[in-house]
């Protein structure tokens, strides 16, 4: 197959940006990218394509104009749903794992979809209905939407890699979550002995966070963005990075940057929150970040 034809389709500019500006590669795009299959360009190229599209949604003109028309803060809900997206899809990507319906599943003849339907013990169990749920179960661990989602965050992204990220975020899980605190990454592990019964609660998730490792954070911003990613998805419910303005994001003193952001998920009692940046740039870092993980795995 002519790699100038398989091409044609993509979006070859947003390779090339791709190559230049965060693998530090000059190459020709079709020379870079020729010992790749169509599926992996087509994956490549969709995830381009939402990163550049969430790119130019933010800008003071679109933002105005979405602001005047359906209020505010649902542009940055976009731009997060977007992320998020791409998030799973490269759990599915980096974890060579193509999405598959739970009916195509049961139906498949072939392996390795027979050995996992295979290894379920439904011995002793006499009910249909649980039969079924057991199975469900097995496909939900393997082929699942979470699991595609938790995988590109807990294996599809070296240890560095969270730690650069995951470093400037911080995930509470309260109930109720406290309505006073607006920021949580203000609260510090000084605010344990506030007067404040706010501060002190958030204080307290602070230090135990502190203390946790990167894979118990990693577990826990993989649990509050899918979430969030589910009250969108399920019930429109457009959770944002309130702080995600267009324009670029300085970081100093006088920057609105420097507040950093937190959405709060009332009804699940969870929030995430982030220094320096809006939760969005980290997770477009996320998603940049995957994608070089994959590019760089299947280059090989």
């Amino acid at each position: 197959m002519a790699k100038d034809k398989l091409l044609v389709p993509i979006k070859k500019n947003l390779f090339e940006d791709f190559l230049k500006n965060h693998l530090n590669i000059e190459d020709d795009v079709a020379e870079y990218f020729k010992e790749f299959n169509e599926e992996s360009l087509r994956d490549i190229n969709l995830i381009l394509r939402r990163i550049k599209l969430s790119d130019n949604i933010h800008n003071d003109d679109i933002v105005t104009e979405i602001n005047k028309g359906i209020g505010m803060f649902e542009d940055g809900a976009l731009r997060m749903h977007l992320y998020l997206n791409c998030i799973e899809a490269l759990g599915r990507m980096l974890s060579n794992n193509s999405f598959l319906t739970f009916g195509s599943w049961i139906n498949a003849k072939k392996e390795p979809y027979e050995s996992e339907k295979n290894s379920i013990d439904t011995s002793q169990i006499s009910s249909d209905e649980k039969i079924v749920q057991k199975f469900h179960q097995r496909y939900s661990e393997i082929h699942g939407m979470r699991t595609m989602f938790y995988y590109c965050l807990e294996d599809g992204l070296t240890t560095e890699q969270k730690k650069s990220i995951f470093n400037n975020l911080f995930v509470i899980e309260l109930n109720p979550l406290p309505k006073e605190v607006y920021h949580i990454n203000h609260i510090t592990a000084e605010h344990e002995n506030s007067e404040n019964k706010s501060f002190n609660r958030v204080a307290k998730e602070r230090i135990s966070w502190d203390k946790a490792n990167v894979d118990i954070k990693t577990k826990l911003i993989a649990k509050a963005l899918f979430k969030i990613r589910n009250q969108f998805t399920h019930s429109l419910i457009p959770y944002t990075s309130v702080q995600d303005k267009s324009g670029n994001y300085p970081i100093s003193k006088d920057s609105i940057a420097d507040r950093g952001d937190t959405v709060f998920v009332w009804n699940e009692n969870i929030a995430i929150g982030s220094n320096m940046l809006p939760i969005n740039q980290y997770l477009k870092q996320m998603v940049i970040e995957g994608l070089k993980n994959y590019v760089k795995k299947n280059k090989r």
